[in-house]
């Protein structure tokens, strides 16, 4: 396989990482409002729920987060060439600022937030939070074949 199908696969995985994580914690912040307004929910419905949710807000967010990981992601590679330091956190970074940049852009375009999980504080913090992993995987994975990609300006 080519260094370019792989970067493109591990980028892939990446997407679906952020976009499970990003669904997952969507999920369990509004089943957990939903538990402090009383409703009772056993922790089986709780998995079921979630999984459910993953299937019916990821093809909607999926494509969502692979633009936004894209533009994160180039810009962490411009980063590193030109800033010495380690490129799993600015990977990192840039996922975690895309997912939050997502929400940000669809509560402004949209004039609300649709991913209802994500309208607090925390659960932004949790869609920031799934961006972080995702961007620590594409690190992790792309490693050494991102590594020999010369540097903008040199």
């Amino acid at each position: 396989m080519g260094r370019i199908v792989r970067l493109i696969v591990i980028f892939a995985v990446s997407v679906i990482v952020a976009t499970v994580l990003a669904s997952a914690s969507s999920t369990i912040f509004v089943l957990g409002g939903l538990a402090d307004l009383g409703a009772e929910i056993a922790p089986g419905e709780w998995l079921s729920i979630v999984v459910r949710d993953i299937g019916g807000m990821g093809p909607t967010y999926a494509p969502l987060a692979a633009g936004g990981l894209l533009i994160a992601f180039a810009a962490a590679w411009l980063v590193t060439k030109i800033v010495p330091g380690p490129r799993a956190i600015a990977y990192a970074i840039a996922g975690a600022v895309a997912l939050v940049a997502i929400v940000l852009l669809m509560r402004e375009v949209l004039g609300v937030t649709p991913i209802s999980g994500a309208r607090t504080a925390l659960g932004l913090i949790g869609q920031a939070l799934a961006g972080l992993i995702a961007g620590a995987v594409f690190a992790a994975l792309s490693g050494r074949y991102m590594a020999t990609m010369r540097r903008p300006f040199s």
